[in-house]
């Protein structure tokens, strides 16, 4: 029973290896970068034992991570992804639906977390009317985005890949109309592309000096929304 158990744990990891190849990061680095800004954005705390939304997850990778922590996350997304298949746990649920008309009760959950997802949707009114109708009273919902004049990200994401991203003043306008009472973070923290670990590992200590040069902070890389849903 233990050597089928232990060929078992293997076979997991050598699919979550292989998943993590055909995208931009293994699976390693990609749960390093997600842990890392979570830490840095206060996610940990706010998430730590409770249900969690994460709105637009994609293939699941985030999910992973935030179950680590989070008592239960459910991911959704637009597009039906077969990865969900592998990832899925008793702490990791997964459903196909639109950001703008959400299957879930009124207040079923505890937190909503969104990366990247704004930029890619038309309906961003009635997707923050759904977000505050299953976010509990009083409960935390963190949105993060790239920045568009990011020198590095206007290149390859805006420029490159046709991400149409927010300005740092476009995404704080939108939010504070939407969500007046949010907070807002911007921060230096870059995904690990193709970096070996040790290479990415000394690319996150120069981020963290970047953080400090306040003059700089036009271009850091993400903007980040904390939100909490008064109602």
């Amino acid at each position: 029973m233990k050597k089928k158990n232990q060929r078992g744990k293997r076979m997991r990891k050598r699919k979550f290896s292989n998943l993590y190849k055909y995208g931009l990061v293994l699976e390693k680095e990609s749960q390093v970068f997600f842990m890392d800004l979570y830490k840095r954005v206060e996610i940990k705390n706010l998430f730590s034992n409770k249900k969690i939304l994460d709105l637009g997850c994609g293939i699941g990778a985030e999910p992973i991570v935030l179950s680590k922590f989070a008592k239960l996350v459910v991911g959704v997304d637009i597009i039906e992804h077969k990865e969900w298949e592998i990832f899925k746990s008793r702490k990791i649920k997964f459903q196909k639906a639109s950001s703008t008309k959400l299957p879930f009760k009124d207040n079923a959950f505890d937190g909503v977390y969104l990366k990247d997802l704004l930029h890619h949707i038309k309906g961003i009114n009635k997707t923050f009317e759904e977000i505050k109708r299953v976010t509990k009273a009083n409960g935390d919902i963190v949105i993060v985005e790239a920045n568009r004049y990011n020198p590095i990200f206007y290149v390859y994401v805006t420029t490159l890949k046709g991400h149409d991203h927010f300005t740092q003043n476009e995404f704080k306008d939108l939010i504070k109309n939407n969500f007046p009472n949010s907070k807002f973070i911007y921060l230096e923290a870059y995904p690990p592309f193709r970096f070996p670990m040790k290479v990415y590992k000394f690319i996150q200590k120069i981020e963290k000096k970047i953080n400090r040069i306040h003059f700089l902070r036009s271009i850091f890389c993400y903007n980040v929304a904390i939100i909490k849903n008064i109602k």
